[in-house]
């Protein structure tokens, strides 16, 4: 598959990631919004850009696309939300400002972490710790989603850790 292919590809899915998340936050249907609160979470967003980087193939291009995924997986969620929510794309520009200078700080170096995801050694099982590492992290601190998404968050990152420490022994 082409490098232009597979950046497509990447932002489509981000893109339609944000969009998700979007119309899960603005629901009020009770696994709607636990569902949102578990896939709005800094891992997902996280688990998305070293997933873009993953796919992207040279690590070049993995922080590009680990950047842009953040960039467009952040404006398909604000062009949704101003939508649903019938606003001016414009009452949310202090938020998207905000987030797209977390994604180009955050996303990108993430991106190069997912061309180091199947190296052998410490340097590969270092990069597949960091998201479990992260929704550990996470799931100790304050999530609007209460005590459910950061039980959540937690076996999900306990869950990630298990399988890349077990990936290590293959």
């Amino acid at each position: 598959m082409s490098p232009t292919r597979r950046l497509l590809l990447v932002l489509g899915a981000a893109a339609a990631f944000g969009a998700l998340n979007a119309l899960l936050d603005s629901t009020s249907a009770a696994p709607a919004r636990f569902l949102g609160a578990v896939l709005n979470s800094g891992t997902a967003w996280a688990a998305v850009a070293v997933a873009a980087g993953a796919f992207a193939g040279t690590p070049r291009r993995a922080v590009l696309a680990g950047w842009l995924s953040g960039t467009v997986g952040l404006s398909a969620f604000y062009v949704v939300a101003a939508v649903l929510h019938d606003l001016p794309l414009s009452a949310y520009a202090p938020r998207i400002a905000f987030w797209w200078a977390v994604a180009l700080v955050c996303c990108a170096p993430l991106g190069f972490v997912g061309t180091l995801l199947r190296r052998p050694g410490a340097v590969g099982l270092l990069a597949r710790l960091v998201v479990p590492t992260g929704a550990l992290t996470e799931s100790l601190l304050h999530l609007p989603g209460g005590p459910v998404v950061r039980w959540t968050l937690g076996l999900l990152g306990l869950a990630g850790a298990a399988v890349a420490l077990r990936r290590r022994g293959r």
